[in-house]
C-alpha cells in the first residue's frame, strides 16, 4: 500500500476487486460495537508488523475509533463501483 494512500480507499479498492464490498459493509455493520477493541488490536500488532509509521495497521485503528468513520466507509462500500 502507498503511504499516501488512505486506508478507506485501500480497503474498498481491495474489497471491490474481490467482488466482496457487500460483504464486507455488512461485516462492518454487524461487528461495529466491536469497533473501539479491534482499533485497540491494530495498535497493539502495529509494531511488531510495521515496517514504518503510519502503516496500514496504525491508519486502522485510527479508522475504528471514529464511528463516524466507520459509517462512511459502510455506506461507499454498499455504493456501486464508479
Amino acid at each position: 500500500m502507498k503511504a499516501e494512500q488512505p486506508v478507506e480507499d485501500f480497503i474498498l479498492r481491495r474489497l471491490r476487486s474481490l467482488g466482496l464490498s457487500g460483504l464486507g459493509a455488512s461485516f462492518l455493520e454487524a461487528l461495529a460495537p466491536l469497533a473501539p477493541v479491534g482499533a485497540q488490536l491494530a495498535y497493539m500488532l502495529d509494531p511488531m508488523f510495521a515496517r514504518q509509521p503510519g502503516s496500514l495497521l496504525a491508519q486502522l485503528g485510527r479508522l475504528l475509533e471514529q464511528p463516524e468513520d466507520v459509517d462512511a466507509l459502510i455506506r461507499r462500500l454498499r455504493e456501486e463501483p464508479e
